[in-house]
């Protein structure tokens, strides 16, 4: 009499790879003494029980093995985890802004993130944040370097964009006047920033609306409103 022995696919086991992992056999994972030689479920790349990180998915594999004596199975749980270093990225909703305006940073980096820690290039004080999306106001002009720095327990990465500050002009048109029927009145829009352009109205009784100082005819009691402008986009308005 032959007595052969039952089949043995050894002990449940659970195996952990990380992302960036070379791969591995799923039955060194495997618990007790399996027999050789039995078939892995779902089945792997590799077409045997080496599992690759980079192509096989995480979950749970299942080891059979037979012989005249039956069938037994025991399984694998695998995970993968994401042990890369995350990609800094962010956008910001506008490039240039006036003093008294604000620029609202998003966060658009990629992979698992920790912490970040932006840094404002002097824009404003205090000159840090660790928020994941922060909002600063600028109190004064200028060109800044803006750096976001994320990080996690594999590395971590920078990026880096120059934003602009530009000055807010203030235009003062002078002191309401009192003129006679049919006379003229000389009005003059004072700018503390020179290089702007100016826009008065209503045009139809001035002699130049995109001058400083303009002759106003009007035949009834009129409010003449300048606008100045620089080129950053930044204005002011004043009334007469």
């Amino acid at each position: 009499i032959t007595m052969n022995p039952s089949p043995d696919a050894g002990l449940d086991g659970t195996i952990t790879f990380c992302n960036t992992d070379g791969s591995a056999d799923l039955f060194g994972s495997l618990g007790g003494n399996p027999d050789t030689g039995g078939q892995w479920s779902p089945a792997l790349t590799s077409g045997s029980g080496i599992f690759d990180p980079s192509v096989d998915g995480a979950g749970i594999y299942t080891y059979t093995i037979s012989n005249s004596c039956g069938t037994v199975t025991a399984t694998v749980d695998v995970a993968v985890d994401d042990c890369s270093a995350p990609i800094a990225a962010f956008s910001v909703d506008q490039l240039t802004i006036c003093v008294g305006e604000c620029f609202h940073f998003t966060d658009l980096s990629t992979g698992s993130i920790s912490t970040w820690n932006w840094d404002f290039g002097g824009a404003v004080s205090p000159n840090t944040s660790t928020a994941a999306n922060p909002t600063i106001w600028p109190t004064s002009s200028g060109s800044f370097e803006i750096s976001l720095d994320v990080s996690n327990a594999f590395g971590s990465d920078q990026m880096v964009i120059s934003i602009n500050v530009s000055d807010t002009p203030v235009i003062d048109a002078g002191p309401d006047t009192t003129i006679n029927m049919n006379d003229e009145a000389y009005l003059s829009g004072l700018v503390n920033i020179s290089g702007g352009e100016y826009s008065w109205s209503p045009e139809e009784t001035i002699n130049c609306s995109s001058c400083g100082s303009v002759i106003a005819t009007p035949s009834l009691t009129t409010t003449y409103i300048v606008e100045y402008t620089l080129d950053a986009g930044c204005k002011s308005v004043d009334s007469v």
